[in-house]
């Protein structure tokens, strides 16, 4: 039909933004995350956000869109969210 071209950073972009999420609270020992990847198919991992080290946490899927992490004392946390399947 015609020639097109796509960029594919734009394209890599796009499919990382359906089946990824990151995200950053220091709300305390309860954050919640708004992944909005419509599934509780996820995998969850948590890191303290001055230190890099990783955060042992308690995760519970809330719903398809959203992941409480409770964390056993105050943390500025980056929470990282992937979609399986």
């Amino acid at each position: 039909q015609g020639n097109f071209s796509i960029n594919s950073q734009l394209m890599a972009d796009y499919f990382r933004s359906k089946n990824s999420f990151a995200g950053t609270s220091s709300s305390g020992t309860s954050h919640v995350f708004t992944h909005n990847l419509n599934t509780a198919d996820v995998i969850v991992q948590v890191y303290d956000a001055s230190t890099l080290e990783t955060v042992y946490a308690n995760v519970d899927r809330t719903s398809v869109n959203q992941v409480t992490v409770t964390t056993a004392e105050t943390a500025n946390i980056r929470c990282l969210v992937q979609k399986i399947g």
